[in-house]
């Protein structure tokens, strides 16, 4: 159950969201709580696919909170976002401890 949300309810509402962000229809604001919502359904994921989604340096820092919950995550791609110098620092401090990430792409 997610916020008040059956299995079945809460895997779609995931299920939206993915086609949502493929569309590139997600805002980094979004991006945390689809994570989120894929993860409460028992998902762990071990790749996450961010590239061009305008991710600034404030999405950086509101997904670097998800991204310690991934145990799991072998694959990172943020390639081709606006990630500056403090994105990148905030992005750095949490990936150190992200023992099973095997690819990044920035």
């Amino acid at each position: 159950e997610y916020m008040g949300m059956s299995g079945e309810v809460a895997w779609a509402v995931t299920e939206f969201l993915c086609k949502m962000f493929e569309k590139d229809q997600v805002r980094e604001e979004g991006i945390e709580e689809m994570i989120r919502v894929a993860m409460s359904q028992g998902g762990e994921l071990s790749e996450l696919n961010l590239s061009t989604k305008l991710i600034s340096d404030r999405g950086v820092s509101q997904i670097t909170r998800t991204l310690l919950s991934l145990v799991s995550l072998t694959a990172l791609d943020l390639s081709d976002n606006l990630i500056g110098d403090a994105g990148a620092e905030a992005l750095g401090a949490v990936l150190c401890h992200q023992n099973q990430l095997t690819s990044l792409k920035l």
